[in-house]
């Protein structure tokens, strides 16, 4: 990323807009006006060309979440828990910290490597992630539980 090369048009541009500026004031043609102001967009021009580049380079040099967007049709348990874990932001070793369970356990679940769940570990999963129960472990209803309004809570 270039960010000098960025810097130093963006001060092009300001100083070539500051010139049109003091020329207006100081009764220059508008033929020479015009001249100044076709420089400065060309050089606006220039400089947006260079900060999309640099933003899709940035781009394409992050890592790809791991959760796609077929495996959130998949109808697994493991997909869904990598698909709550990725949701909720939390690391495999956090979550597994959470719930009182080794991370190999975490992997071992969201790799499909273990199959049996039970309905106590789903619970904490479940309670852990902020997901619906049903979904985590079946995957029917929504991901997100519903929640309720009580008499404090504002619309």
């Amino acid at each position: 990323m270039d960010f000098e090369n960025i810097l130093f048009k963006s001060k092009q541009l300001t100083s070539q807009i500051t010139g049109v500026y003091e020329l207006s004031l100081s009764g220059f043609s508008g033929s020479d006006l015009t001249e100044m102001v076709g420089v400065a967009l060309n050089l606006c021009s220039s400089l947006n060309s260079e900060i999309q580049g640099t933003i899709a380079t940035a781009e394409n040099a992050q890592p790809k979440s791991k959760v796609t967007m077929d495996e959130r049709h998949q109808n697994s348990f493991a997909a869904r828990l990598r698909l709550a874990i990725a949701h909720s932001g939390m690391t495999q070793a956090v979550l597994a910290w959470g719930i009182g369970v080794s991370q190999s356990t975490i992997s071992a679940l969201a790799t499909g490597r273990v199959k049996g769940v039970g309905i106590e570990r789903g619970v904490a999963l479940s309670e852990a992630l902020g997901v619906n129960l049903r979904w985590l472990m079946r995957g029917e209803g929504e991901m997100q539980p519903a929640k309720f309004l009580i008499h404090n809570d504002k619309v």
